[in-house]
This record gives structure tokens, sequence and C-alpha cells, in this order.
């Protein structure tokens, strides 16, 4: 048994990289269960995957200044309680020869007390269990006393740190400066991304400008931005947002005020990668899981990275990708509706990346490594 314990507060992408790989574990026989603890996404559970829903938690806001539950009210005490008694209860059933912590102790922090539970309880059932941390390519920087108190935690209590990355596109110490003292524990998998999709099909998003956002709430800016943009535009062309769950129907009805009938605006589709693999264009953040589609669907993209509250990891991989040839960039303090018209009509037909493929098998690699050792 393998047990993934994961948390998203904001965004979607660290639960969206345990779906794929959990998927492809249940795919290869291997016993599998995620234990998540951010809001419910909605969507089928991958067949084969036991999920188990902790009790809610996610940031108040996008300046990551507080968590409430699903209601909105401030997490106290309780709250972790229970959910550190629901995961030891579930290590206690499960037993699982190999646990999964997704970005702690990179990331996290705030879960910590019930991450050590959990693991006190894997140590317990069974001791010889494999505990590896999952992390996406690029991290938030920190100061070199966290960086420190990030290692101690990983030699001490972890086995390897699975990097959701190509060392070839961006290697670890050049957002972790301490990566050199776990070399003995970092396996690169290469990104987890889904199957590529062919373009030139038939069908919704042909031809479009495709703004989207992802699943999180950052991406407010954005929207007001295209709306406004779309307004501008001289180029005869249909526009189309997709809206994730995070923002509420009043959001979305004062964007569709806002665009006046200029932007199609709808939710998220389950079919957004092959709407990508036909749109013109694509604007969007530059999440890692938006960074994938890019890749894997070969649509011409600007993104606009989100950079609040001090937030450097899009920013990051944003210049990373653009240097290679797969998008444009235009920076959030930048934005409004005029600059992403301009900056729209230089980006070119196709994507021209300035080198090799990048490594996409993650998915592969990482459920491989994880059934070796389950």
């Amino acid at each position: 048994m393998i047990l993934f314990h994961v948390q998203h507060l904001l965004g979607s992408g660290h639960v969206q990289r345990v779906r794929l790989v959990a998927a492809e574990l249940a795919a290869r026989g291997v016993p599998v269960a995620v234990a998540s603890g951010g809001m419910p996404l909605g969507g089928p559970v991958p067949d084969g995957v036991a999920w188990y829903q902790l009790e809610p938690v996610r940031a108040r806001s996008t300046d990551f200044s507080g968590l409430v539950d699903a209601s909105g009210n401030p997490v106290d005490d309780g709250v972790f309680a229970r959910r550190r008694a629901a995961l030891c209860a579930l290590c206690d059933r499960l037993r699982p020869r190999v646990v999964v912590i997704e970005s702690f102790p990179f990331g996290r922090r705030a879960f910590r007390h019930e991450i050590a539970a959990l693991l006190g309880a894997v140590r317990k059932a069974r001791p010889s269990a494999v505990v590896a941390c999952s992390i996406r390519d690029i991290l938030q920087c920190r100061d070199e006393a966290r960086e420190r108190e990030t290692v101690t935690r990983l030699r001490e209590d972890f086995d390897a740190v699975l990097v959701h990355g190509d060392p070839a596109v961006i290697a670890l110490d050049e957002s972790f400066r301490a990566a050199s003292r776990l070399a003995d524990r970092l396996i690169y998998t290469g990104y987890v991304a889904p199957p590529a999709v062919p373009r030139c099909e038939p069908g919704p998003g042909a031809g479009e400008v495709v703004v989207s956002a992802g699943g999180g709430a950052a991406g407010l800016r954005l929207y007001e931005a295209a709306v406004d943009a779309a307004r501008l535009d001289r180029v005869s062309r249909p526009w189309r947002m997709l809206v994730g769950a995070a923002l509420g129907d009043g959001v979305v009805d004062a964007l569709v005020r806002r665009a006046d009938g200029t932007v199609r605006i709808e939710r998220n589709r389950p079919d957004f990668r092959e709407i990508l693999a036909r749109a013109a264009v694509l604007v969007s953040q530059a999440g890692y899981n938006t960074m994938t589609d890019v890749l894997v669907t070969g649509v011409p993209s600007l993104v606009v990275p989100f950079e609040g509250s001090g937030e450097t990891e899009q920013l990051q991989r944003a210049r990373c990708f653009a240097a290679l040839g797969y998008c444009r960039v235009v920076r959030e303090p930048d934005l409004d509706g005029a600059r992403l018209c301009h900056e729209l009509r230089q980006v070119p037909d196709r994507p021209r990346p300035s080198r090799a493929a990048v490594d996409l098998d993650g998915v592969r690699t990482s459920a491989e490594w994880l059934a070796a050792r389950a």
C-alpha cells in the first residue's frame, strides 16, 4: 500500500499531480490511497484509488495570511486535532509500505504537527516503511535558516525527495540553495504531465484566445485585464474565459457584465486540454500544471506569473520556459488590458523551443520508483 498526504491551499496543482501518479500506480495494480486536506475539487476519483477527504482547510486569501475551514471560519486546534486523529487511524488501518508527503518540509509548515503524527504512526505500524517528500520543479525562495531547518528535517525523517522536474530545464539548487546537502536523496522524475494532445482537431476552442487561471483564487486580476484586452482587440477572433470554482458566482457575474458580450465566460471544463490544443493562444498564469498543459498541447502562450505576497516560483518558471521558447511573459505588476492586448500580437503562431524536448515522463518515473518500494 502507498499512501499520499496532500494539502492544497489556493490552487489545485499539488493535488492534480498526486491524482496523476496515484492513477498510474492503480493502473499497475499497486494499492494506493490519498489523504487530501484541501477543499474537495470534485470530478471522478481515479479508478482503483482510495480517496480520503480530511476536514478541509484552505488559505483565507491570496496572501496566505491565515487558514480557514470550508465555511470561511478560522481554523482552531480542534480541527487539527480531528485531522491528526483521522490520519493516525487511517495509517493504523492501511499500514502503508510507502508514504509520500507532498511539499512538507519545504512548505506547508502550518501542518507540521499532523504530518509528524502521521509519520509517527507510520513508523509504529511498519518501521521499515519508506517515506518520501514530493515537490514541484521550483520552490518558493526562503532564507538560509529556513533551508537549514528543512535539510535537517529531511535527513532525519525522509528517505527520498521526488523532484517533479527536469534538471536540464532547471535544477533544484536554483530555488533551494542547500540542495547539494540532499544530493543522496534527490530523485528527478521529469515533469508530471498528462498525455500529449494533438493539435488541429475541430471543436470548441478552435482559433480562440483562451484565458485560464486554473482552479485557484489568484487569477481575478488576470481575468479583469483579459476582459479589457478583448474589448481592445482588433483581430477578428473569439475569446473564451474558463474560471475555476474558487471564484464565486458573484465574481463571475461581475466579469460577465464587464465583458458585455465580448468574451465567452464559463466554468472550467473537463475537456480543457482539448480546447487548448485547438486554441490560437492561451493567456494564463505560470503554475506547474499550466506549463505542463502548454507543453503537452503545443498551444502558443502568453503567461502572467502570480507574484502576490512576494511569490517567486511562477516568475522563475515563466522566465525559464520563455528562454526555451515555449511562452511569452508579462509581469503581473505591469498588467492591464492595453499591455495584454499589445503582447498578444507578439505571440508566435506556435511555440518555437530552443532546445530538446522537456522530460515529461514524471508520471511513469514516479510510479515505477514508488511501486518498486511498495
